[in-house]
């Protein structure tokens, strides 16, 4: 069995896609396939799959889906439950941090920020940690929306911070999981446009901010 993320799910069409654990192209599955409680078909929830066929060559697809409640694997001594490892639905944007208008989600200021702090806060992750992934991701993001580095340049950059801050630092228990698949679930639209990497950083920004960071580095939001 492979592990993932489920990336987006359509309920009125029956169907959605898993962001593999480790990255990888996404998996496409259909709800006839699921096993488990449908309360947790939704996006941020932890899954475990089984690849089979895909509609078309190259595209995988998962022929068998459990949800947590059978994915049969009981908690770890000291890790967090499991509402505390999945992400609410406020805080995860699959297709732009901003609105049709060309402003940025209410929900990056408010909602979406102000639980993503208290699920990473509950989850274990400790002030000074989300200071380093903060400073990480300004060191690149700073640069870019002054116009000191081309996008192709901060794409690299946030790759190595992904490999160095966020996937080794959970690879050796010092990162709670959550925080990782927060990254996993948002990586592909950082990477899409200039945009859309300092959406997300505005949206770091704000959830530093609700997490209870003296150290508080507000800015006002920009327009695409």
């Amino acid at each position: 069995m492979k592990r993932g993320v489920i990336q987006s799910y359509d309920s009125q069409r029956g169907f959605g896609f898993i962001e593999p654990e480790g990255g990888g192209p996404q998996v496409f599955f259909s709800s006839r396939v699921v096993e488990g409680s449908p309360g947790l078909l939704r996006p941020g929830t932890q899954v475990e799959y089984e690849e089979g066929p895909g509609r078309n060559p190259g595209e995988p697809q998962a022929k068998r889906v459990l949800l947590p409640s059978s994915a049969g694997h009981p908690p770890s001594p000291g890790s967090a439950p499991p509402s505390h490892r999945s992400l609410p639905p406020e805080c995860i944007f699959t297709t732009s941090f901003y609105d049709p208008s060309g402003y940025l989600r209410e929900e990056i200021f408010y909602t979406g920020a102000q639980k993503a702090a208290d699920t990473f806060r509950r989850a274990g992750l400790k002030s000074s940690q989300l200071r380093q992934i903060y400073a990480g991701f300004l060191s690149f993001a700073g640069p870019l929306r002054e116009g000191r580095i081309p996008f192709e340049q901060a794409r690299e950059r946030f790759g190595a911070f992904y490999c160095e801050r966020v996937v080794r630092q959970h690879q050796r228990g010092i990162l709670p999981e959550v925080v990782k698949t927060f990254f996993d679930l948002h990586r592909n639209l950082i990477l899409s446009s200039p945009q859309e990497m300092l959406a997300f950083f505005r949206y770091l920004t704000n959830i530093y901010c609700y997490f209870g960071e003296s150290e508080r580095t507000p800015e006002r939001g920009f327009r695409r």
